[in-house]
C-alpha cells in the first residue's frame, strides 16, 4: 500500500505501466483494469486473475507507478506467487498380489487398507472408478460396493467397471472404496487371468 501523509486514499492512483503476463488485474466486476486507487485496494476491489492457459507458471508480475496528482513515483515491481490448487487426490493401495478368491465364497474386499490423500482438502471429490482390467468374465465376476452419504455406485453395461459419483470428502470416498468387493458366482470359475 502506498502512503502519502498529505493525501487521502482516493487521491492516490496506481497506474499499471506493464500488465501481468500470465493473468490480469481486474476490478470487482471482473473487468480488466490498468489503473486503480488506494481506496480500491483497501476495499478489496482489485484482484489478480490467473489465466488457466498459463497454469504451469507459478509467478507473475506487473509494474506500476503511484501518483497523488502532483508527484509520480518511479516504477515499482509487484510480484505475484500462485499456489496451485485442486490437486488430484492420491490413492495408495496396499494390495500388490493378485486377489485370492475361493470358489463359492462370499464376496472378498479388494483392499480394505487403501488410503486417499487430498492435497486440496477444501474441495470435495466428485468420482472414483474401479475396474477389472484382466480376465473379466461377465457371467461369473461381480464387483459390488457399500455406498454411503452422497456417494452412489453404478456398474457399466459389461459389469467390469464400477463408477462411484457424488460430492464427498476424501475420507468418505476412502471408506466407500475400502468396501469394494469381488465375487465369482460360478460353480466352475475360469481361473485364467
Amino acid at each position: 500500500a502506498a502512503v502519502d501523509h498529505d493525501s487521502i486514499d482516493d487521491d492516490l492512483i496506481y497506474n499499471v505501466t506493464q500488465s501481468p503476463v500470465h493473468g490480469s488485474l481486474v476490478n470487482e466486476s471482473g473487468q480488466v483494469i490498468t489503473s486503480f486507487r488506494q481506496a480500491d485496494i483497501a476495499a478489496g476491489k482489485v484482484r489478480y486473475v490467473h489465466d488457466p492457459a498459463h497454469s504451469n507458471f507459478t509467478q507473475d508480475l506487473f509494474y506500476f507507478t503511484v501518483t497523488d496528482g502532483t508527484s509520480v513515483t518511479a516504477p515499482v515491481t509487484f510480484t505475484i506467487t500462485m499456489h496451485p490448487y485442486n490437486y488430484a487426490p492420491e490413492l495408495t493401495t496396499t494390495t500388490t498380489a493378485p486377489l485370492t478368491y475361493t470358489e463359492n465364497s462370499t464376496a472378498v474386499v479388494i483392499d480394505n487398507n487403501l488410503t486417499i490423500a487430498n492435497a486440496d482438502p477444501a474441495s470435495l471429490l466428485q468420482s472414483a472408478t474401479v475396474a477389472i482390467n484382466n480376465g473379466f468374465i461377465s457371467t461369473q465376476d461381480v464387483l459390488a460396493v457399500s455406498t454411503a452419504g452422497s456417494i452412489t455406485g453404478s456398474l457399466n453395461t459389461a459389469g467390469d467397471t464400477l463408477t462411484l459419483t457424488g460430492p464427498a470428502t476424501a475420507a468418505d470416498y476412502q471408506t466407500v472404496l475400502r468396501s469394494v468387493n469381488f465375487q465369482n458366482t460360478s460353480d466352475a470359475p475360469d481361473t485364467n487371468p
